[in-house]
């Protein structure tokens, strides 16, 4: 499933589960406020019977008008809160209820009708004869007796409508927390679920691309599913695939090239040699009948022919590295670049020369590969800075990223243009004449291919007439 379905099916689900726990807390909230409605109105029907009950007693003492009045609007309130009761009221047990509440109340109306006319307009007619007193007592026993039933009747409903109210409302109570609860819970795993599986199918994009990056392109993601990342890792999947062709073709290329200049350099020896062969003996066989002009001749072939078997060797030397296989192991670089100090001695014999070298750590390489790299930067740095007295030369190493050091090899020679840093490292770019300074532009290209090899890179500052630094990445043993 999409990940945007499946977010959003998660979501709907989530989202009907609350929105049903939200009907029934509005169905138990509107249960709540109808049967506060009920007890309300019971307890007002409590409240108008007890004081018509009153006042009745008042106007059958006292036969007032005013009593009569107050008696009359009681009654009729009450008929008015019985009417609304049965509006409010809905269950059977309370319409039974309401129904012998009102003809209880009918027939106490009409019996308070028949004692007012027993005992007349002045309250006294008939109280002599016996049996007129005796049908009274009845008729206020009676009075009474449908009062109190009435009274208990509509304490009743209120009771009920309060037991209802009150666990209504605990519902209502309970109903909220859950909905709470259930709102958070739904939002907290689906948060987790949906982060989980991002999180998870990320990861192992990620740790794909590493191993890529490292240089397994043979590892494959394989992201189960038909959703947005699973169709992410299918496509670098796809891509790694392309990417591995491409390599191994490039591979293919690489090495049909560095056949191709190892043997054109190698074939290019024997016919040199003749030349310089040929240069000797001719010097040798007619030395006398040669004119200056003709030796002079014969001197620029043979540094021609010098030179260009130098340039011949140094191909052959970048072409080997490329090629050939790396043997690595523990380097100690203080030992390695005293070595080659030392066998540039007949290169600085006779020069005042300052050493400034700092303890250097083990890194992890091929040691023939890394003289070759020390050998043509300590060079370097003697031929350029052949015009200066003292030539100071200074070698040292700080802390690079994890896993790796950053040593340097600094002089105080002629240095260099920053605008043209990015030719030092390509193969014949020499950013000073042959004249002034000899060699064949080689030997900082080889320098990069072999520290490449190694896993690291090389830069280089300088300043014209200001010196020049150049920095190469290692690994450190044991990373």
């Amino acid at each position: 499933m999409r990940l945007r379905k499946r977010f959003r099916a998660s979501a709907a689900i989530s989202l009907g589960a609350i929105l049903l726990l939200a009907l029934l807390l509005g169905r138990s909230y509107l249960a709540a406020r109808k049967a506060q409605a009920e007890e309300g109105v019971a307890r007002s029907l409590e409240n108008q019977i007890l004081e018509r009950a009153i006042v009745r007693d008042e106007y059958l003492f006292r036969r007032e008008a005013r009593a009569r009045q107050q008696l009359e609007m009681k009654t009729d309130r009450i008929q008015g809160l019985l009417a609304r009761a049965r509006a409010t009221f809905q269950g059977a047990r309370e319409v039974e209820v309401l129904d012998e509440m009102d003809r209880s109340f009918q027939r106490g109306n009409a019996l308070t009708a028949e004692l007012v006319a027993l005992l007349g307009p002045d309250g006294g007619t008939g109280r002599a004869r016996a049996d007129a007193l005796d049908l009274e007592g009845r008729m206020r026993t009676e009075i009474l007796r449908l009062t109190h039933e009435l009274y208990s009747r509509a304490d009743a409903l209120g009771g009920s409508a309060e037991a209802r109210a009150r666990a209504t409302g605990k519902q209502t109570a309970a109903l909220a927390i859950a909905l709470v609860a259930l709102a958070l819970a739904v939002t907290t795993v689906n948060a987790f679920q949906s982060t989980r599986l991002v999180e998870e199918r990320v990861e192992r994009l990620r740790r794909g691309a590493e191993r890529v990056a490292a240089g397994e392109l043979d590892h494959r993601i394989a992201i189960a599913g038909d959703d947005e990342l699973a169709d992410l890792g299918r496509t670098f999947d796809a891509m790694v695939v392309r990417l591995q062709a491409s390599y191994a073709s490039l591979e293919r290329s690489n090495r049909e090239l560095e056949a191709f200049s190892y043997s054109v350099s190698h074939d290019l020896r024997a016919p040199l040699r003749h030349v310089t062969g040929f240069v000797g003996l001719l010097r040798a066989h007619a030395p006398d009948s040669l004119d200056a002009k003709s030796q002079h001749y014969l001197g620029v072939i043979s540094q021609a022919a010098t030179r260009m078997g130098q340039l011949i060797d140094d191909l052959l030397t970048f072409s080997r590295m490329g090629r050939v296989e790396m043997k690595r192991g523990p380097v100690p670089l203080n030992a390695l670049v005293g070595e080659v100090v030392r066998d540039l001695g007949p290169e600085t014999a006779g020069r005042e020369m300052v050493w400034d070298i700092a303890p250097l750590p083990v890194v992890e390489g091929d040691a023939t590969m890394l003289r070759q790299v020390w050998t043509n930067l300590i060079a370097n740095a003697v031929k350029f800075s052949r015009t200066r007295t003292p030539a100071r030369i200074t070698i040292g190493a700080r802390s690079g990223g994890p896993g790796e050091v950053h040593v340097y090899v600094r002089d105080n020679g002629v240095g260099f243009d920053m605008k043209y840093a990015a030719k030092l490292f390509q193969v014949f770019q020499r950013l000073h004449s042959s004249e002034d300074f000899e060699g064949t532009g080689i030997g900082l290209a080889n320098v990069q291919r072999i520290v490449s090899r190694h896993g690291g890179r090389v830069w280089a500052e300088g300043v014209v007439d200001g010196g020049a630094t150049f920095w190469m990445s290692l690994p450190v043993r044991g990373a």
